[in-house]
């Protein structure tokens, strides 16, 4: 056998055995999250949240500025808390703006513009970033284009939201589970699309939670990753929040957090 092949060998099975001592780039590393409920450090439903099993697994500093109810709109204010200090930030949100009834819109608005084209002048469409606020579109463009103009050394990484499941938190605070579209006829999975088209949009990397986290709330088989089973399959608890770290500590591993 060969002295690197038995070396590798020796790596992975050190690894195994001992997985808090095994290295990683993420490691020291200093990492801001904005979002909502489900990474607020008040902890909804939870007793511990996703960023936090993540500290501890990848021996990396996790702050959260994430707020309970936000939408995409309001993470720019979160965004104003961030320093230089930090290496990378990690967005969750999407599932707000579903739920309220924000328009979708457009990446871009068009115009006929002349542009030198091989010497000579001529009429082509030129694209511009949407920044309307009142959609979705251009607030994941206003907060793209916040972070990539104040950071552009650090790594910036969406996440899609999770699937959503019956939530009650009062008799005015009622929300029907994503088999129910919101009242513009769109379902979650659309906004989920959109944070993936962000992504492709703004040349960062997208974990897709809504795709590969697992969690299924609107299954009764599921419950035990949520909340509540009877009042709040919207937030994960503290087995769900595990679950959700496990996904997004492996995506991690196959990204730079240092430029």
């Amino acid at each position: 056998m060969k002295i690197s092949k038995f070396l590798s060998i020796v790596a992975c099975l050190f690894a195994l055995a001992f997985p808090a001592l095994a290295q990683n780039q993420w490691q020291g590393v200093k990492v801001a999250i904005l979002g909502d409920s489900i990474s607020d450090p008040i902890r909804v439903g939870t007793g511990k949240c996703w960023w936090e099993f993540l500290a501890e697994e990848m021996d990396m500093q996790t702050v959260s500025y994430a707020v309970n109810g936000a939408k995409m709109n309001q993470l720019p204010a979160q965004a104003l808390k961030v320093d230089d200090s930090f290496d990378a930030i990690i967005i969750l949100a999407g599932t707000n703006d579903f739920f309220h009834d924000v328009p979708m819109g457009e990446w871009f608005t068009e115009t006929v513009d002349s542009v030198n084209t091989n010497g000579m002048m001529t009429p082509k469409l030129h694209r511009h970033f949407n920044y309307d606020e009142e959609t979705f579109c251009g607030r994941c463009n206003i907060l793209m284009r916040q972070l990539k103009t104040a950071f552009p050394t650090k790594q910036i990484i969406l996440m899609t939201p999770l699937h959503r499941a019956y939530a009650r938190f009062g008799a005015r605070n009622v929300q029907p589970d994503e088999m129910y579209a919101n009242f513009l006829g769109l379902y979650i999975e659309d906004y989920a699309a959109a944070i993936r088209r962000c992504g492709q949009i703004w040349s960062v990397p997208v974990i897709d939670l809504y795709g590969e986290s697992g969690l299924m709330p609107v299954l009764d088989e599921h419950t035990r990753y949520f909340s509540n089973a009877e009042r709040d399959r919207l937030h994960p608890g503290t087995e769900g929040h595990l679950r959700m770290a496990k996904t997004i500590q492996y995506h991690l591993l196959s990204l730079p957090c240092k430029f």
